[in-house]
This record gives C-alpha cells, structure tokens and sequence, in this order.
C-alpha cells in the first residue's frame, strides 16, 4: 500500500458516490458541481498549496516492506468521470481488492505529486456506510440515523437521513447562530468550539441540539454530521 496516502490521497466515498451517480439532482453536497473554472481552480490551489501551508503536517512514513498494488486499470466510466470533472476531485484511486481498478488525475497532476486531505473523517465514514450498506448491516440511505446510532435518539441529528448526513444536508441551517454566513459553510460554534477545544464530548455537543424535525434539506457545510 506504500503511496496510496503518502504519494496520491484518493478517498471514494461509496454511499455518496454512489447516490451521486445513480441520482445526479441529489448530489446536492457537489456545492462545486458547475461552480465555474475561476472557483474551481481556488479550490484546486488551496488543496495543493493552501493547506500544506495552514496546517501542521504530520508525515506517514512509508511502510518498512512496501506492497505493490497489481495493475488492471480500466476506463473510467463516463458518468463518474464526468462527476469528478465537474467538481473538485483532483484524484481517484479505486482497488477493488484485487487490482487497481481505476486511476484517475486531473489534468497535469504527476503521480509522485503529494496531495493533502482535510476533513478526513468525512471520507472514511462515508466509506463506511457504504461497505456497511453493501455487507447489509445498513438496510437503506433514507433510514435515521438513530436507527443505528440509538444514542443520539433525543438530538436533532437522530432524525436526520443517512445519506442526508452523508451530503451535508441535514436541514441544520437554523440551529447555527452564523448560519448565513458563506452560503451556510460557517465555523459552526455551537458545536466545533466546544469540541475542539475539549470542552465537551461529540454527544454532549450533540444533545445541545434538540431532536426536532429537519428543517429545509439544503447544503450545509457541518462537521456535527460526520
């Protein structure tokens, strides 16, 4: 696996994607889908310049024996291809557990290139929920999130979707004070403060948002439904 995160970070988060390709009008968490070039090409600068720069790094050594991945690469279908294009991807790196399946970069990205990530739990927990939603421990995208996740039963994100949580529109807009800000991607006090500053637990955090009915299913850029 030695430069699967070190050399190309390619996350495939295989709920979302999945409900991307199969129903195009309900990736509304795509909030760079046909955004235009200009926007696009910020994006693209903040991943591989901006962020290095912000942030401290923390670099993965590479493995001691490293294992090559065998190569079966095919033709990206068109359909995602298209999705990835229209959007922010820089990248894309499909094993299917035999071989790599898919290797896609955009436009001039060199495959030693380094790439950075952020919000990474948002990647892998949407991996999760697929491969759960595949193995069948999950019975459908549209169910609460409590159904699974008895805890959060009493707080507003018990009711919300899973695939509502997964693209960022739980309908949460009102319960955040800044809400307005940035077409809604605000900082999100009530709920990162007090956890980044380890002043609460995710679940109190939680609870400090009562279980209601989601209000209109927007994008929304919160860190709450991750």
């Amino acid at each position: 696996m030695a430069g699967f995160f070190g050399l190309r970070l390619a996350a495939l988060a295989v709920a979302g994607l999945c409900a991307a390709v199969s129903d195009p009008p309900a990736a509304r968490a795509m909030h760079l889908k046909q955004a235009g070039a200009a926007e696009l090409e910020r994006a693209l600068e903040r991943r591989l310049h901006g962020f290095p720069a912000r942030f401290r790094q923390i670099p993965i050594a590479a493995a001691a024996t490293p294992r090559t991945l065998p190569r079966a690469v095919e033709t990206l279908p068109a359909g995602i291809r298209a999705l990835l294009e229209d959007g922010s991807a820089i990248s894309l790196l499909y094993y299917d557990g035999a071989a790599v399946k898919y290797d896609w970069k955009r436009g001039d990205i060199a495959e030693d290139l380094p790439l950075y990530g952020a919000s990474m739990s948002k990647s892998i927990t949407s991996w999760l929920v697929g491969r759960a939603l595949c193995d069948g421990h999950i019975r459908s995208l549209d169910d609460a999130v409590a159904d699974y996740v008895p805890a959060l039963a009493d707080t507003f994100y018990g009711r919300v979707a899973l695939r509502d949580a997964l693209d960022m529109t739980a309908g949460d807009r009102p319960l955040y004070a800044d809400s307005a800000r940035g077409g809604g991607r605000s900082r999100n006090r009530e709920y990162n403060g007090p956890v980044m500053r380890g002043a609460a637990p995710v679940l109190d955090a939680l609870r400090g948002f009562p279980a209601r009915e989601p209000g209109v299913r927007e994008f929304a850029y919160r860190n709450a439904n991750t």
